[in-house]
């Protein structure tokens, strides 16, 4: 009896994880997130605003897109991040950069 409910709980615990999963990759798939970590957009956009950007969506006119830049994170900007976001960048790390179409 007691393995019958044990057994169960971690069925179900295997349910809601794989649930989880399921659900946070075809999030992925269709949406993003960011932080502004510059003021050249103030006013519309303030230093640590956080955006959740569709990825596949048509662009039009007064809409704020976000793109891979070739420039590289330079030391204050790696420095001006949390210590989360500094475990997974380098100084090879390009930059998003968020303007305004």
């Amino acid at each position: 009896m007691i393995e019958d409910r044990l057994k169960k709980e971690i069925i179900e615990w295997l349910k809601a994880v794989v649930l989880a999963f399921a659900l946070f990759f075809i999030l992925n798939i269709f949406i993003s997130t960011t932080t502004v970590y510059s003021t050249s957009m103030y006013s519309t956009l303030i230093e640590g605003d956080r955006l959740i950007l569709l990825k596949h969506a048509d662009i039009k006119r007064g809409d704020i897109v976000s793109f891979k830049s070739d420039m590289t994170l330079t030391q204050y900007d790696i420095a001006s991040l949390n210590f989360i976001q500094r475990l997974t960048v380098n100084e090879e790390t390009t930059k998003n950069l968020i303007k305004r179409v």
